[in-house]
């Protein structure tokens, strides 16, 4: 729908425009959605009415950062969420699903980085924030994304937890090949570990 949506009415939107942006990431147009979520971000900032659209615009642009490997711009957009957060009288305070969001894409961009201690406690911080929601789909995307820095940095026993709890917030909310993942991810973990049985 966002497709037939006229020029005129998309560029009276910036929130409409980071929608369209997001939405050419998601379906792999990187570059395109990220130069539409600069144009959206760009018309919101520092607009008290527009605070949380802009959060949200923010928290769609670090995650095109991230996918083109501009992880300290990732970041960056990251950390102005969390400081919008932060601030009253702006709505984004109230708003525990982007603060979520931020705390991922934070901790995400800095294990990218190279610093996976801090981008670990940012991801927990994250899935903690997602328990409180009972976001089940984020819980289970933020428990593999820790599990598998766990891995990689040699935690076995914690990411084989985690992949766990994964796989059942994938198979609570239905989602088999999310449980695939989970479950190949464990069964690689055994393997890796000699554990054949």
């Amino acid at each position: 729908w966002l497709n037939e949506l006229s020029p005129v009415l998309l560029s009276e939107r910036p929130e409409l425009i980071s929608l369209k942006g997001y939405n050419l990431v998601l379906l792999g147009k990187v570059d395109a959605g990220r130069r539409l979520l600069d144009q959206a971000c760009a018309r919101m900032a520092g607009d008290p009415g527009s605070a949380v659209e802009w959060a949200q615009s923010l928290v769609f642009r670090s995650k095109a950062h991230r996918y083109m490997g501009d992880y300290q711009q990732a970041e960056d957009d990251a950390d102005s969420v969390l400081d919008l957060y932060e601030q009253q009288d702006t709505g984004v305070e109230e708003r525990a699903d982007l603060y979520a969001m931020a705390q991922n894409a934070k901790g995400l961009a800095l294990c990218m980085m190279g610093n996976s201690e801090l981008g670990i406690e940012w991801l927990q911080q994250a899935l903690t924030s997602y328990l409180l929601q009972d976001d089940v789909q984020s819980v289970a995307t933020v428990s593999m994304s820790i599990a598998i820095e766990y891995a990689n940095s040699g935690q076995n026993e914690e990411a084989l937890q985690l992949f766990e709890q994964a796989n059942e917030a994938w198979h609570e909310v239905h989602n088999l090949a999310g449980q695939a993942g989970a479950l190949n991810s464990i069964g690689v973990h055994h393997h890796q570990l000699g554990e054949y049985d």
